[in-house]
């Protein structure tokens, strides 16, 4: 049997070619040297909640207060972190009980505006750009407390990389170009 990786989450298939059997798995879970994250899915160890999600759901999109983590726009860790996937999706398999996740079934026609391609801790993953992130916030202003809403808001304002020209199109595109003008124009 091969040496398994810490905060690595691995698929009960990969694990059956690594050379452990369902029996092995069953003795490891039992004696709590691997844990079972969800059905066919297990860890040695999960410290980051962010990097089990980003494995186990490669296809998801980092957004709202996932995307301001990952950018910087929030200082704490998020309680719930936030995805998005197309509305196409089974939604059984974002729901259950052992990760702190939030999937949102967005709208093909939009879920690929803004998408950028990143790295978490040597995952690859795909999150939402600032700008994109900006429009989220101001459409989705009822699923934020007013301070994460306002500390987005302000560290966008401050970023010295933000693109007001894309964040504009954006909003066109979005069909919020009305709102984002007046918050555009509150930080000019």
């Amino acid at each position: 049997m091969t040496e398994l990786e810490f905060s690595r989450v691995y698929t009960s298939t990969e694990l059956n070619l690594l050379g452990f059997s369902s029996n092995a798995l069953t003795d490891l879970i039992r004696n709590k040297k691997i844990t079972r994250v969800q059905r066919g899915f297990y860890a040695l160890r999960r410290e980051d909640d962010l990097l089990t999600i980003i494995q186990m759901f490669p296809e998801g999109i980092l957004c709202l207060e996932s995307a301001m983590y990952y950018h910087g726009y929030l200082s704490e860790i998020p309680e719930i972190w936030p995805i998005a996937v197309g509305k196409n999706n089974n939604r059984n398999k974002y729901s259950h009980s052992t990760l702190p996740l939030k999937a949102y079934f967005r709208d093909d026609k939009y879920i690929r505006l803004g998408v950028m391609r990143g790295e978490y801790k040597d995952n690859l993953c795909y999150v939402y750009n600032k700008e994109r992130l900006i429009c989220d916030c101001i459409r989705r202003k009822d699923l934020l407390s007013e301070a994460t809403y306002r500390c987005a808001m302000q560290k966008y304002a401050a970023d010295p990389d933000k693109d007001l020209e894309r964040l504009m199109e954006y909003a066109r595109e979005l069909r919020i170009e009305k709102k984002v003008k007046l918050l555009v124009d509150s930080f000019l």
